[in-house]
């Protein structure tokens, strides 16, 4: 029963701690940035990939597996993006050029992960001043990009393997034959645990001990695995498709990422609780993130006419309230985008019923 009731209690600090850092909020500016990103990262990643098995494998494993969550349209969505952002017929020059774009695009996603890992962390960004700061920030990304190319890797390496140690054990043990299916979702699970416990453990700008960062990212990968399946579940049912009109497939996409990334800080929040109440005990920073501007209160200062004026309220500004209004302005964005996509797919309908009755 004591170990129920700390689970319990761990459950309950780890939601009201992702209801006090705002992590939907923090999860809707990450799946901004990440429709932005997403061709980027993943055109890297399957050039990582494709070196030993071909670009057209890697893409297929990432279509495959976007496909079993979320539907074919996405799936289809997906695999134009790496497409588009892949063919080039320029020259030596512009492809370097357009290859660093693609790192430094791709690299900012992770960028604004870190945010959002210090916020549920309460913690102050460390302060690097000068190229040498900016510097080692974009390597820890460009690293973080190189990560996902290199697990992709891995994950289509061990899938050739099993296949072919698969077909000799079939006729040394024929009982073999059923589990190699159960192997391979315990290889990609673990590589998933690989995945998060790196996020969590180099990104942040804290030193966390390892037992706790791994406990965290198997707990994230265990959600994020039945959140997945969840999301899936939801979106082949829903109307999301059909409501936006030809932007249906974007918005099923957009609604994906925005869940899942909700999922992963939902993890975050529970490696950070888990490790400041049972794990070691991290020292409390003197910083607390302000989601919030708090006004300043300024005594009446003379006028020069000789009558007092009240002062006009100063604002703090934190680092992390202009990365909310960051935030507050990107979504406005994408809630603009939808709206719009919304009528303009109503109207399609009503021309398309039209047009039906005429005929």
């Amino acid at each position: 029963m004591d170990v129920v009731k700390k689970i319990v209690e761990l459950i309950r600090e780890t939601a009201v701690g992702f209801s006090r850092d705002h992590g939907s909020m923090l999860a809707a500016s990450l799946a901004y940035y990440t429709i932005f990103a997403i061709a980027p990262l993943l055109v890297i990643a399957v050039a990582v990939a494709g070196f030993i098995f071909g670009d057209a494998a890697a893409e297929g494993q990432i279509v495959d597996a976007i496909q079993d969550t979320v539907g074919r349209e996405a799936a289809v969505v997906i695999e134009q993006l790496i497409n588009s952002t892949s063919q080039s017929k320029a020259g030596v020059i512009a492809t370097i050029i357009s290859t660093a774009l693609l790192f430094f695009g791709a690299s900012g996603l992770f960028g604004q992960l870190q945010r959002a890992l210090n916020i549920i962390w309460g913690i102050e960004p460390t302060s690097d001043q000068g190229i040498a700061g900016i510097i080692r920030k974009r390597l820890i990304s460009f690293a973080m990009v190189l990560l996902m190319g290199l697990l992709l890797l891995l994950s289509l390496t061990a899938g050739t393997v099993i296949n072919a140690l698969g077909g000799l054990l079939k006729t040394i043990l024929p009982v073999i034959g059923p589990l190699l299916p159960h192997l391979e979702v315990l290889v990609s699970f673990s590589l998933l645990i690989l995945l998060f416990a790196i996020l969590f453990w180099l990104l942040p700008d804290v030193e966390i001990a390892w037992k706790d960062v791994f406990l965290g990212a198997t707990v994230t990968a265990v959600l994020f695995a039945i959140g997945e399946y969840l999301i899936g579940l939801y979106l082949s049912r829903s109307t999301v498709s059909s409501t936006y009109g030809a932007a249906g497939s974007l918005v099923i996409v957009l609604l994906w990422i925005y869940y899942s990334a909700q999922i992963i800080l939902f993890g975050a929040e529970f490696t950070q609780v888990y490790t400041n109440k049972y794990g070691s005990k991290l020292p409390q920073p003197d910083y607390e993130p302000v989601l919030l501007p708090q006004p300043i209160d300024f005594p009446a200062l003379p006028h020069a006419s000789g009558q007092i004026v009240a002062a006009r309220g100063e604002t703090a500004v934190s680092s992390t309230q202009v990365i909310q209004r960051q935030f507050a302005t990107g979504l406005l964005g994408v809630a603009i985008g939808l709206l719009i996509a919304f009528l303009n797919g109503m109207f399609d309908n009503k021309k398309q019923k039209t047009e039906n009755k005429k005929r």
